[in-house]
């Protein structure tokens, strides 16, 4: 006997294909695969399921996001960066299965932005980020601007010696053309 789930829910989340709102979410690795692009190269594609409080807020919990990896030199800092962020060996010679099998189930956070191909919007994964890295909400970081801001600055005593002035904790403006290089 096949029971089918036909709940509406599931339904609006699996199959909603709009474009997620920059940001970082958490997210888990569902599926590695690997392909050739048209050009020949190969390349592992990457699926990830979001979840978390930040996929909840923005209504795209259980949306799937993929990542190609093209397996070229020029990407290498992009794959390290991704076994930094599962918390695998990240440095010197790494053996990973053909098929990448240690990354299907860690979890990790993904800053998602926003592109454009063939005219379309799309989502984009920009960059890997350890799941117990701290993001901090946009009016979070206004706040404390605003509060940096609003500090009284420190009055300098005029008995300083000559070289507590130039301190390098004050702001200097500096002129590009006079740096020598």
């Amino acid at each position: 006997m096949v029971t089918f789930n036909f709940d509406k829910k599931d339904q609006e989340t699996d199959r909603d294909f709009s474009v997620i709102p920059e940001g970082i979410y958490d997210a888990k690795i569902e599926d590695v695969e690997e392909r050739t692009s048209k050009s020949g190269n190969r390349y592992k594609r990457l699926t990830f399921r979001l979840f978390g409080p930040r996929a909840e807020k923005e209504k795209v919990a259980r949306r799937m996001v993929w990542d190609n990896l093209v397996l070229l030199e020029q990407v290498e800092w992009k794959i390290q960066n991704l076994l930094y962020a599962c918390g695998l060996p990240y440095e010197g010679t790494i053996t990973l299965s053909d098929n990448w099998k240690e990354l299907v189930g860690q979890e990790l956070k993904l800053g998602i932005g926003i592109g454009e191909y063939q005219g379309q919007k799309r989502n984009e994964v920009k960059n890997y980020y350890t799941r117990n890295t701290r993001i901090a909400e946009p009016d979070q970081v206004e706040e404390k601007i605003s509060k940096k801001a609003e500090k009284p600055k420190k009055k300098s005593s005029p008995q300083k010696k000559e070289s507590e002035e130039e301190s390098f904790d004050s702001e200097e403006e500096i002129n590009i053309e006079d740096i020598p290089f």
